[in-house]
């Protein structure tokens, strides 16, 4: 895969170099690369200078970071949850119930006073 790569970029480096210069080829990348750092000295300077962190920014900073925590704690809390239930679900299956129903006078009501 890189060498793919390295394949398309030297023979556009290459090509460049034929039709532009003719005499020095290597003078093309050498170019490339000064332009390429000037680039990235010049975008490192502007953002350490030029976007100064702001106290709301960092205040905003604090909240993400907080809700991402507290989102975080809520899933864990809930996760333990289903297990709990998932655990409890598995005691009631595993088991079974040992009573049975017995047929009587269930239409018959209890008088409480006299007893």
């Amino acid at each position: 895969m890189k060498s793919k790569y390295f394949a398309i970029v030297f023979y556009s480096l290459l090509m460049l170099a034929v039709i532009g210069l003719f005499a020095n080829p290597l003078r093309i990348g050498r170019e490339i690369l000064i332009t390429i750092a000037i680039v990235a000295i010049i975008f490192l300077l502007f953002r350490h200078f030029a976007a100064p962190v702001s106290p709301a920014r960092k205040e905003q900073r604090a909240f993400i970071h907080a809700a991402r925590r507290s989102k975080r704690r809520l899933k864990k809390q809930l996760s333990a949850k289903q297990q709990m239930k998932k655990n409890k679900k598995a005691i009631r299956k595993s088991y079974p119930s040992h009573l049975t129903v017995i047929e009587g006078k269930k239409g018959k009501k209890k008088n409480r006073a006299l007893h």
